[in-house]
């Protein structure tokens, strides 16, 4: 590879890690954003789960609606978009990596670091997940059992399921 090619190299393999840590960085700003809230949800759900007073039957309220935002597999969604695009550009990095004609005695380094750096991120945003899904789950379930959200009341005469109404 000459000079000018591996110069091109070079920049390219920048500018997809460019994009790997600006997504990186959207991902985990989002996530720890979701995380906290479903913590946040949690305290307040557990401050105000029992009482009578019209604030704690407000706030139980409130939680009734905050659940299922929490829950929306939109932050699944968006994390397991952005992981496959920093898969696939590491993929793509280590690729190009591959095809330098003289070895490079940072390659090494550079698996490494790439090695490094997408174990770190698949464990945490697989914790990040993991552990806010199950704590909105439970709290849903709570939630559920204390305001079920009522069903539609279907006409007289009108069959559902499991008989006639």
């Amino acid at each position: 590879m000459s000079g000018d090619e591996s110069g091109n190299f070079v920049s390219l393999i920048g500018l997809f890690l460019t994009l790997v840590s600006l997504l990186g960085t959207f991902v985990y700003i989002r996530l720890g954003d979701w995380y906290r809230e479903t913590r946040a949800l949690e305290i307040k759900w557990e401050l105000n789960k029992a009482g009578d007073d019209p604030e704690q039957k407000a706030a139980r309220r409130a939680c009734r609606y905050e659940i299922e935002q929490v829950v929306s597999l939109a932050t699944l969604w968006n994390s397991l978009g952005v992981t496959l695009f920093i898969l696939f550009i590491t993929i793509l990095s280590f690729s190009l990596w591959r095809t330098q004609t003289t070895p490079s005695t940072a390659g090494g380094y550079i698996l490494a670091a790439g090695s490094g750096f997408l174990v770190l991120y698949l464990v945490m945003t697989t914790s990040f997940l993991v552990a806010g899904y199950q704590k909105a789950m439970r709290i849903r379930k709570e939630i559920d059992e204390e305001f079920p959200l009522k069903k539609k009341e279907t006409q007289p005469g009108k069959h559902v399921a499991g008989g006639k109404v």
